[in-house]
């Protein structure tokens, strides 16, 4: 028996809100609905933050990529408030924060990604993820620091100076921008010091 059939609706994402909506509640009688739409049984939840918790399935797994662990702890607690407009700017902060962590600079956006990949005239940037000992290899440098400022200019800037009111995020942006996010913080790790700077 079905409770809801993914096959009823246009998109995954939608699926994937009613389906954690129906499990905030039948997690508390030890129930839980999978992606097939199937109940199955399960511990049940003792509070609503566990409950809300154990139904944001989709925070393991977006769109088949695993959430870098290092998002989460700052867009949680928005997140199971589905306050997504400003899950949205503290996902863009973990990205700033680590490349401080990896660069000691303290400043921010696009001039703390020129600070630390910035190749200048001696072509000795401050981070690298590549050995930059060919045209290609700077080319990857370069585009991932300008995919780093596009990340900052499309999903923070417009968050940070737009009153809320005015926006209406969703979860869709909000899944948007957790893959978008994990694709840079995945690079991120491989990222190291020179040496140069």
């Amino acid at each position: 028996m079905k409770i809801i059939d993914p096959k009823r609706y246009d998109s995954e994402s939608s699926f994937e809100k009613h389906r954690t909506s129906i499990n905030e509640k039948l997690l508390f009688e030890g129930i839980e609905i999978n992606k097939e739409g199937q109940p199955k049984n399960v511990d049940k939840a003792k509070t609503i933050s566990e409950a809300k918790g154990r139904a944001m399935k989709i925070k393991e797994r977006v769109h088949g990529i695993g959430i870098h662990q290092d998002i989460l702890p700052y867009c949680e607690s928005e997140w199971l408030n589905e306050n997504y407009f400003h899950a949205i700017l503290e996902i863009t902060k973990s990205i700033a924060h680590k490349l401080r962590l990896k660069s000691g600079y303290i400043s921010d956006g696009a001039v703390l990604v020129d600070e630390c990949f910035g190749l200048g005239s001696d072509k000795k940037p401050m981070l690298a993820f590549n050995l930059l000992q060919s045209e290609s290899d700077e080319s990857e440098h370069k585009g991932f620091a300008n995919f780093i400022k596009g990340f900052f200019s499309m999903y923070r800037n417009p968050k940070a100076h737009d009153p809320k009111l005015l926006e209406d995020t969703q979860l869709t942006e909000m899944t948007e921008v957790l893959v978008v996010a994990t694709i840079i913080q995945n690079k991120l790790d491989k990222t190291y010091k020179t040496g140069y700077k």
